[in-house]
């Protein structure tokens, strides 16, 4: 008798997985473009994966979960990367007074208060089934040290870089900061566990195991970040160049593949491959992606936004799942625990953030002559404090990986592990779905777009797009099909830039550019001075990091980018009857 055997590989949940981010894909485009974001992508996800998580439970009897191999192996590496990928060291030193404070001090008091808080908790409630919660303090610890991981996405959504810049930084910045400080506070964490489950850890070998993890897993981020910038940058010098422009695609796979490389390398040798990705990516972003060609730059930031969209569709749709899973087993969760411990949340994050920007605003008028008058005029005001504790408070992917990363496997997992996870899923949801929706309501009651979105001390963002290329692209894209345009095949030595200054501006375009032509030239702001880390790290960076590793000046960073394709000088003004066509510049 033959023997057969099962070769399929996708089973039912597979297919609501696919599902969800074909659905998540179609619709995300459609909320992009609704004037109040009462909802983004991963709320979205969130409810699709509820909805398809209860048809699989009631129709199918079947429940899902998400692998801790597998999200650790291909969803989290891309929202990891892309978290990195658009912060660039300008906009966190010129912010970095109040990203150090409101990013590491803060992170810090609050793992602290809420360590303390949830232990205390544990004994005052009881699940679904009537039993009381049986966690031990290591337990409560891990908990807390995985809610101090913020979601930035749903922020960085609501706050556009050309609107709210300062705000903006101070979001992308902070949260950067705040994950990396949650990533080494559960590594060291679970590195040293107490002897008995209900005795505290010795924190002076936690704080010691903190420093550890900084230095190993920067230090492994950086160097390969650094080394495949600098080869980059020699390359683009060199008789080899073609191998970067003429082939940009394979130039931003390599880029891909060398920091994945980093990151499987320091989970091999035990580092914290979270934080190892995070700093590759950043370094990156600074240098390397400096020396690709314009086609590289646009495909590297459109790919890496790509791959974070699939991984958070997969992500937040998997909590819809857990939740489901979670009704099923009374044991593992606690409702009453999840609300208390979200409103905690929010508490202590309002509290610590504007205790510390009241501490740092007082110093600065008891000692200003210390203190630049540009920094006083950067301070965040009241309605940036509000905006950017609302956003702060959000959690999601990395929250949820640090927890999956502290308990057993599915199959060893007992109710008290399986309460782990079920309440930073609750927690997430609700700071998803609720604060999501708060943040718009909280813009228009304040009208703070108003305040913010003049504001002359705008700090610098990295603009990965090229300005132009890409709305001139879509706009001429009826053309180019017609036969010709900006997609069309290149001549022999033409530059893919000289296609869109030819393409005219769509007609809700041309009232704006008629505006702006007639408009009176505006004078150029003036630099503010750099003092402190921002100056320190302008000069380091200037005079010996760009040179070796890559980079523009700062005066033309993201406006003049380097490779084979020089940028053509910018046509003379139109005047007369053809003034209304308009030119699409970079």
């Amino acid at each position: 008798m033959q023997q057969t055997f099962d070769r399929h590989v996708f089973d039912l949940s597979t297919f609501f997985y696919v599902l969800i981010l074909l659905v998540y894909l179609c619709l995300s485009h459609w909320l992009e473009r609704m004037k109040h974001k009462y909802l983004q992508g991963p709320g979205m996800a969130i409810i699709l994966g509820i909805f398809m998580g209860i048809i699989l439970h009631v129709a199918y009897e079947q429940e899902s979960a998400v692998k801790f191999a597998d999200l650790y192996a291909y969803l989290l590496p891309p929202i990891i990367f892309n978290m990195g990928f658009n912060t660039t060291g300008e906009s966190l030193m010129a912010a970095g007074r109040y990203i150090m404070h409101f990013g590491i001090v803060a992170s810090l008091i609050f793992f602290a208060a809420l360590m303390l808080v949830i232990n205390s908790l544990f004994s005052h409630f009881t699940t679904l089934d009537g039993q009381p919660i049986n966690a031990s303090v290591y337990q409560g610890i891990s908990l807390a040290a995985a809610l101090v991981a913020v979601e930035c996405t749903p922020g960085m959504c609501q706050f556009p870089a050309d609107r709210f810049p300062k705000l903006r930084a101070l979001l992308i910045g902070e949260g950067l900061l705040n994950n990396i400080v949650a990533i080494l506070l559960s590594c060291a964490v679970a590195a040293e566990p107490p002897p008995e489950p209900s005795q505290w850890p010795p924190m002076g070998l936690v704080g010691f195991k903190v420093l550890y993890f900084l230095i190993t897993s920067a230090s492994t981020g950086f160097l390969f970040g650094l080394t495949i910038s600098f080869v980059y940058n020699q390359l683009s010098d060199s008789p080899y160049s073609y191998l970067l422009y003429r082939y940009p695609s394979r130039s931003v796979a390599l880029l891909f593949i060398w920091a994945y490389l980093g990151y499987v390398v320091a989970d091999y040798l035990q580092f914290s491959p979270l934080l190892t990705l995070m700093c590759t990516a950043l370094t990156m972003a600074n240098y390397a992606w400096h020396s690709l060609s314009q086609e590289g730059r646009v495909v590297a930031t459109e790919a890496t936004k790509v791959a974070s969209y699939f991984g958070e569709a997969m992500v937040f749709g998997s909590f819809g799942f857990a939740l489901v899973a979670a009704w099923r087993r009374p044991g593992a969760l606690s409702i009453p625990f999840i609300l208390v411990l979200f409103l905690l949340v929010i508490a202590l994050r309002f509290a610590i953030l504007y205790t510390i920007a009241g501490i740092v605003y007082v110093c600065d008028r008891l000692f200003i002559r210390c203190c630049s008058p540009e920094a006083l005029m950067s301070e965040p005001k009241g309605k940036e404090l509000l905006l950017l504790a609302l956003t702060g408070g959000i959690r999601g992917t990395v929250a949820y990986a640090l927890i999956l990363a502290r308990t057993p496997p599915l199959d060893m997992r007992a109710d008290s592990d399986r309460l782990l996870n079920t309440t930073v899923v609750g927690v997430s949801v609700l700071s998803v779905l609720l604060l999501d929706g708060l943040t718009p309501l909280a813009l228009r009651l304040l009208k703070a777009t108003d305040g913010i979105a003049k504001d002359a001390d705008a700090l610098p963002l990295k603009q990965p797009f090229l300005d132009g290329a890409p709305s001139a692209a879509v706009e001429g894209r009826s053309a180019d099909r017609a036969g010709g345009g900006a997609h069309a095949r290149l001549d022999p030595g033409e530059s893919p830039s000289s296609r869109y200054e030819s393409l005219p501006l769509s007609p809700s375009r041309r009232v704006s550019h008629d505006a702006r032509e007639n408009a009176e030239p505006a004078q150029p702001a003036a630099e503010p001075r750099k003092k402190g880390l921002a100056k320190w790290w302008s000069a380091l960076d200037r005079e010996y990091l760009r040179p070796l590793f890559g980079g523009q000046p700062e005066e033309t960073l993201s406006t003049q980018p380097s490779g084979s394709y020089p940028l053509p000088p910018p046509p003379a003004a139109q005047t007369g009857p053809t003034a209304k066509e308009g030119i699409v510049r970079r």
